[in-house]
């Protein structure tokens, strides 16, 4: 007869085993301080403050309770799919505790198989090497075992009753919940979700990280941006428009409140939400308006947009600096169950997150946006989404090779090459997106808004300037990444563009009216008062929202308007052409501390010396003006069109150069480190210039 405590006795010895290796592939956590980084004083000092953030270690405690989770789970289920006839047997104790080792083994075989079906570039998927094992029928027949297996020990389960039922239960309720995160469930659709009050219509702004208007196909003619082309072709295109700051949280938070970075206060990534604009943006504008308000972001490390910002729900992994630290964290059993529903509680910083490249799902994160939309019924839906994948480091869960280009191991060349198979893959992202709000009826009163946060610049030729004159200034109008030049086109011009879903009403129909290619000079800040307009027109916003800077672009913009830009904070190792993590780290750490609450931002003391050293322009047309503090007795003016600079005061005549200077004055007038060698009073008390309003 079966012994009924034996049993019970073999459930400690799976999760032992499950535990063992989890304490063997922990190390992993320790990667990004690998190479003696944290001996490095600004290093050391972050890593410390690291260690004394109450935040920290209550993430980091959730962190750990979920990993256990995840092992017990596993090794329940491993328990009731066996010990039923285990138990049955008669046999010595060695004995079954190797059968037990050789379950175990034949459990993980199958979750290294799945790991590296799914996530083949993982460090932990080294059965890609053998595709046969990964390919071939194993995982199949493993499954099968594992199913006759739980019949058989489920039946032996049933022959006892009593004491026994209460740890059976137990073991199938882990099981249960150990597949839940195994299955995703699909996004509800239906056709009723959104408002179809004329008055009160969805705005939705989808943006791609890093997506340059000229490399999609309706520019270039390629054929890696089918979806987002199809857009293009109906929608309302600004051809030449500008984020004011070369990064993701400075051009988001332009988007959400319309305001310039001097005003907002959002003058670079991790400035500490405490110092920008929160209550006045899209997300409480309009849900004071009675919206549904949802943000979606799949990657946080350098955005710290969250709930109070406005919105009710958001999607996407959490933020903090745990994010940081465990974004080269690789365990099988955890990489499977990251992008499950049961994620979002067990692993928050590691749920659809973009930053974990390998192990990046990119139908998982469209799946859940939409499911969230879902939720919210016939409620006006106000919906800000991104999707990271073009951003560096360029890499994803699969490669793919392009048609139209031939890879080049090189640098700035290679980079190029994975950020247009990244926008191949993100341009599928938004066709699946838009296919799954069209299903929704997301899409019959609607105003969309595809934009990009900034661009990326990868030295190409098509980038590059030419000077207009002799002259012993040296000025780099090519330079690499993003934010970190402001002459440089590649990384400041964003997509922009606007196209209307069933709005024939009185007040929306205007959308329709715009040209289809609109050639006015527009920012970033000009989304929320187009909305505003938008909303105006209808009859829903008795007053356009206050302290916004930009234009509707529903209307004429003054042909004098001025376009902000300035740089952000960079560091040598984002301008080389093979950036080097470490290098970064080491050379930006003494900018950052982790606060009480474990989110990394920037130190308080030093963000008026980071805004001292920023570059800074004004656009008009098709000329932009640079004030640069290495250049202590002339600006850089640039014809955009003509791809050509000059010194300032070497400018064609044509050039509006001194009305741009005096705006550009009025508008950094005391900010900190403009103007350090007074060329505004200099230059412009030369001659008179004209007032822009």
């Amino acid at each position: 007869m079966a012994n009924p405590a034996a049993r019970v006795r073999f459930f400690p010895f799976y999760l032992g085993l499950s535990l063992l290796l989890l304490i063997a592939l922990l190390a992993r956590l320790a990667a990004p301080f690998q190479g003696g980084l944290a001996m490095e004083p600004h290093v050391a000092a972050l890593v410390g403050g690291v260690l004394t953030s109450p935040g920290f270690w209550a993430d980091a405690a959730q962190f750990a309770l979920g990993l256990l989770a995840v092992h017990v789970a596993f090794a329940a289920a491993l328990w009731l799919a066996s010990a039923g006839w285990l138990a049955a047997l008669s046999a010595p104790k060695r004995t079954l505790r190797l059968v037990q080792v050789l379950l175990l083994a034949l459990a993980l075989l199958a979750v290294f198989i799945l790991n590296t079906r799914w996530y083949p570039l993982v460090p932990s998927s080294f059965l890609r090497r053998a595709p046969g094992l990964v390919e071939g029928p194993a995982l199949i027949a493993i499954g099968m075992l594992f199913a006759v297996s739980l019949v058989i020990s489920l039946v032996c389960w049933a022959r006892r009753r009593g004491a026994l039922l209460a740890p059976a239960a137990v073991g199938l309720g882990l099981a249960a919940i150990a597949a839940l995160g195994l299955w995703t469930p699909p996004a509800t659709g239906g056709g009723g979700i959104g408002s179809r009050d004329p008055a009160r219509p969805n705005v939705l702004l989808i943006g791609v990280d890093s997506l340059r208007p000229d490399e999609t196909g309706f520019v270039n003619g390629s054929k890696i941006t089918p979806n987002i082309d199809a857009f293009l072709r109906e929608a309302h295109w600004f051809d030449t428009a500008y984020t004011p700051l070369g990064r993701t949280f400075g051009g988001w938070m332009a988007v959400l409140t319309g305001r310039e970075p001097v005003t907002s206060g959002a003058r670079d990534n991790l400035i500490g939400n405490d110092r920008v604009t929160r209550d006045a943006t899209l997300g409480h504008w309009l849900k004071e308006l009675g919206y549904r308000s949802v943000l979606a972001m799949d990657e946080r490390h350098f955005s710290a947009v969250d709930e109070s910002f406005g919105f009710d729900a958001v999607v996407g992994p959490k933020h903090g600096v745990l994010d940081l630290l465990i974004s080269y964290f690789d365990h099988p059993l955890v990489n499977l169950v990251s992008h499950r529903p049961l994620a979002k509680y067990l692993f928050p910083y590691l749920y659809l997150n973009r930053g974990r490249a390998y192990n990046y799902e990119p139908r998982a994160y469209t799946g859940a946006v939409l499911a969230e939309l879902g939720r919210g019924g016939e409620q006006p839906l106000f919906l800000a989404l991104h999707f990271l994948l073009p951003h560096y480091p360029y890499v994803s869960n699969q490669t793919e090779e392009l048609d139209d280009m031939e890879f080049d191991p090189r640098g700035d060349r290679r980079y190029h090459y994975f950020y247009r198979m990244l926008l191949r893959q993100a341009d599928r992202q938004f066709g699946e997106l838009m296919a799954g709000l069209e299903e929704q009826g997301l899409l019959d009163n609607t105003l969309v808004v595809l934009l990009s946060d900034h661009g990326d610049s990868f030295v190409l030729d098509r980038d590059a300037a030419r000077p207009g004159t002799d002259s012993k200034i040296e000025v780099e109008t090519n330079t690499r990444g993003h934010g970190t030049n402001v002459l440089a086109q590649g990384q400041y011009r964003v997509m922009l563009a606007l196209r209307g879903y069933g709005l024939h009403g009185e007040g929306t129909g205007r959308v329709a009216t715009l040209p289809a290619r609109n050639g006015q000079t527009v920012s970033l800040i000009d989304i929320a008062p187009t909305v505003a307009d938008l909303l105006a027109g209808t009859g829903a916003l008795p007053a356009p929202w206050p302290g916004m800077d930009g234009h509707s672009l529903l209307g004429p913009i003054p042909p004098e308007r001025g376009i902000y830009l300035e740089s952000a904070l960079t560091s040598m190792a984002l301008m080389q052409s093979e950036i080097d993590e470490q290098q970064l780290l080491s050379e930006t750490a003494r900018y950052y501390m982790v606060n009480k609450a474990g989110k990394v931002v920037m130190r308080p003391d030093l963000i008026d010396a980071t805004i001292a050293t920023k570059l800074r322009a004004i656009v008009r047309d098709h000329w932009l003006l640079s004030m640069s503090p290495s250049l202590p007795n002339d600006l850089i003016l640039l014809d955009t069109r003509e791809k050509v600079w000059w010194p300032a005061t070497a400018a064609p005549a044509e050039a509006p150069w001194k009305d741009m200077l005096a705006d550009m004055c009025r508008h950094y007038d005391g900010d900190p480190g403009f103007d350090h060698y007074k060329l505004c009073g200099r230059l412009l008390a030369e001659t008179p210039v004209a007032s822009n309003p």
